[in-house]
């Protein structure tokens, strides 16, 4: 999923106008973070079966959160930039 919201953006593919390319640019890096982290939890849970769920269950809270408001400038910003 990761790779195919990359491709959107890079593309231009994203056609509405509540989403800024470069908002959605910068949402890349956490998505794909928890990607490796995801990968991380499948490897830990032969080890560490009760740690490898904690991980997941980070990862549902953290993914829980909207990831583009984080990246979106503020109203201000974007009403004096036109």
């Amino acid at each position: 999923m990761s790779g195919l919201w990359i491709h959107t953006v890079h593309r231009g593919l994203v056609h509405r106008e509540r989403v800024d390319r470069s908002a959605a640019r910068a949402t890349i890096p956490r998505f794909g973070a928890g990607m490796v982290v995801y990968a991380f939890s499948i490897a830990l849970a032969y080890v560490g079966p009760k740690a490898s769920l904690a991980l997941f269950a980070l990862l549902a809270i953290f993914y829980l959160f909207d990831q583009q408001a984080a990246a979106e400038p503020s109203r201000d910003t974007r009403s004096a930039n036109g």
